[in-house]
């Protein structure tokens, strides 16, 4: 029993359900690819395929989705989708990535940023390039040469 200045612990079941990250149902998921012009992967293979960067130690969650941003409203509709559901986010480039840092949790959705890989501006004076998140490193300075 708890004095009134002391809370109760939760057991180890309530603190893991508390922790948990939400399921959306194929509902949610219509809401959230109706408000993308990028695209919205389900199929599980494909989703499975992207949840990864090269990392041959890292463990890999299971991922819900796929989405694929071909524009900044992509990414904000995804976050802001996901924050209203509690559905963790994790966002992936190239997946060229040794630390494990693009790999999915369990429940989450993959958002894809490759797709937005333009050059906005290059300034060999100043050996500056202006560049999409998706755009690698080796393509813009390829382009820059």
């Amino acid at each position: 029993m708890s004095t009134p200045h002391q809370r109760e612990q939760p057991t180890p079941d309530e603190a893991s359900a508390a922790t948990a990250p939400a399921v959306p149902n194929a509902a949610d998921l219509d809401v959230l690819a109706a408000q993308l012009s990028g695209t919205l992967v389900t199929d599980p293979d494909v989703v499975d395929a992207a949840s990864r960067d090269r990392s041959p130690v890292e463990e890999v969650g299971a991922a819900i989705a796929l989405v694929r941003a071909t524009c900044r409203d992509d990414v904000v509709a995804t976050l802001r989708w996901a924050n209203e559901r509690g559905v963790p986010v994790i966002t992936r480039g190239a997946g060229t990535g040794l630390s494990g840092g693009a790999n999915a949790i369990d429940g989450c959705v993959v958002l894809d940023v490759s797709r937005m890989n333009a050059i906005k501006t290059i300034n060999p004076s100043r050996a500056h390039r202006r560049r999409r998140t998706g755009c690698s490193q080796r393509r813009s300075v390829g382009r820059s040469a």
